[in-house]
């Protein structure tokens, strides 16, 4: 164990936890963190490397997860869909529409609330793991694909507004 000085309040702090009571956190220089970051390109500085910071520490038992929070994946189901997670979109979309129909109409709009922060909770960790597989299993970080592969807007939105006229219609009949 050794102690690290904080880059923002110069406070010192343990190694093993990776993060100084202030809340900044030791960027961790590896192999997996560099092909992390070529995958996923758009807002790495702003967001991910933080969160994939505390994920990868995790994973390799260094301390426990913590939370991580990802506001576009709250909000916006489709956001699953852009950054290529199909199985996770699908599944929140049922939920949803299960939620919808079963739920919200004795209770209100609680269930949903409570489906859009558990989509906020789990975004970062399914990237996070989606990851981490295209990045072990590319050989060479040429071959790494960049912006986490999303698909472009003119794919994801028509797809988006079809999904949403479905929905509404369903909830409407």
């Amino acid at each position: 164990m050794a102690l690290i000085d904080c880059g923002r309040c110069g406070n010192r702090f343990s190694d093993v936890s990776g993060v100084c009571t202030c809340g900044w956190v030791v960027q961790e220089t590896d192999e997996l963190l560099d092909r992390l970051e070529i995958y996923i390109d758009d807002n790495w500085d702003s967001h991910y490397a933080e969160a994939f910071g505390k994920l990868l520490r995790a994973r390799r038992g260094r301390t426990i997860a913590g939370f991580t929070w990802n506001w576009a994946a709250a909000l916006f189901p489709v956001w699953f869909l852009y950054r290529r997670l199909y199985v996770a979109f699908i599944a929140i979309l049922f939920v949803r529409m299960g939620v919808w129909w079963v739920l919200s109409p004795g209770t209100g709009l609680w269930p949903l609330i409570a489906v859009t922060i558990l989509q906020g909770v789990v975004g970062d960790r399914l990237l996070f793991e989606h990851a981490c597989g295209v990045a072990a299993t590319t050989p060479d970080r040429g071959q790494l694909p960049s912006k986490g592969e999303p698909i472009g807007w003119y794919v994801w939105a028509p797809v988006a507004v079809i999904v949403s006229l479905v929905s509404a219609a369903l909830v409407i009949a």
